[in-house]
């Protein structure tokens, strides 16, 4: 379950109002998780989860819920750690899963001016060291500190390489270095939704 609730239309998109401003669904969250809750019942579905929720929105769900969120599916990187949200989401049980683990490099809306978590010099140094490519390194950081990843890839050989992470090691002082990465910058900030009342990278 996402945070964002636009209203829409099959055929026009999204809907809005007088002025051009989307229009945004008023349902408490907790209602609509109480809705998930029953396919769980009935069988339908084995988890559930919710997608860039922050700690106030997961609260508020925790809260008033049966059954605990499974995941928490945050754009999630060394620029973007993310350290409260991982701490508040592991003492309540509830996985942290990373979308863009490795910058999303390729994405439709990077501009030239932007940084590229994978031409960093810090992560080229440890791939050098270790004989692996940047997003490799990137991949293994985020597992060791705690997260599942989801890198995305169409490239076979891209994705071969994404599996074979587990046959090196960063030292300590390595690790260090790429913690000190963060940045608190995100690649997905989702501004065209900012006027959203739940919008959750306002808090």
């Amino acid at each position: 379950m996402s945070y964002q609730f636009v209203v829409s239309d099959e055929k026009i998109g999204y809907v809005t109002d007088a002025n051009g401003n989307r229009l945004y669904d008023t349902v408490d969250h907790a209602d609509t998780w109480k809705a998930l809750e029953e396919l769980v019942d009935l069988g339908l579905a084995k988890s559930i989860g919710v997608s860039n929720f922050n700690i106030r929105q997961l609260q508020h769900l925790l809260d008033n819920c049966r059954i605990k969120p499974a995941v928490n599916q945050v754009e999630n990187h060394a620029y973007l750690m993310q350290p409260q949200l991982y701490d508040f989401c592991l003492k309540n049980d509830i996985a942290i899963v990373g979308f863009a683990p490795v910058g999303s490099p390729g994405r439709w809306n990077k501009t030239k001016e932007e940084l590229v978590l994978t031409e960093d010099p810090i992560v080229a140094e440890v791939a050098k060291r270790h004989s692996k490519s940047p997003t490799q390194v990137l991949i293994r950081y985020m597992i060791e500190r705690g997260r599942a990843v989801i890198p995305r890839s169409t490239n076979p050989v891209h994705i071969k390489e994404n599996f074979e992470i587990f046959d090196f090691e960063m030292s300590k002082s390595e690790m260090s270095k790429l913690d000190g990465l963060d940045r608190n910058l995100r690649f997905f900030p989702f501004t065209q939704f900012k006027d959203a009342p739940q919008f959750p990278f306002n808090d």
